[in-house]
């Protein structure tokens, strides 16, 4: 049978965090912005209005007049939710950090602008 090794007289054991919260207050990593923008997004995708400005694939559909304002829209709502929820981080992000985050989630869920454009009848 093998022993548990012991530590040396000059270590002394730390305590493990007793809660996960502890266990994340412990961190020496910020959480990214990718992902708190990330959970905002997901709790607002219910929302008809928040929904249909990311429904465009060009300009001329969109619900603003363009696209870009469309994002800007977007990222007004994200940061008034983050607000709501005291998310700080989010809430005092600029809205170009929080444009290119949500660009990047929504390319990786396959519903980036550019992936909203398929062939039609006429191509």
């Amino acid at each position: 049978m093998t022993q548990k090794k012991q530590l040396p007289a000059h270590f002394v054991q730390a305590p493990l965090p007793e809660t996960a919260e502890d266990l994340i207050a412990n961190s020496t990593h910020e959480i990214p912005l990718r992902d708190l923008v990330s959970v905002h997004f997901q709790a607002l995708w219910s929302d008809p209005y928040f929904k249909s400005l990311h429904a465009a694939a060009v300009n001329g559909t969109s619900v603003e007049g363009l696209t870009q304002y469309d994002d800007a829209a977007s990222a007004i709502m994200l940061r008034n939710r983050a607000r709501e929820t005291n998310d700080t981080r989010v809430s005092k992000a600029l809205l170009h950090q929080i444009i290119h985050e949500v660009v990047i989630l929504k390319r990786r869920w396959g519903i980036a602008r550019s992936q909203l454009v398929v062939p039609g009848e006429g191509a």
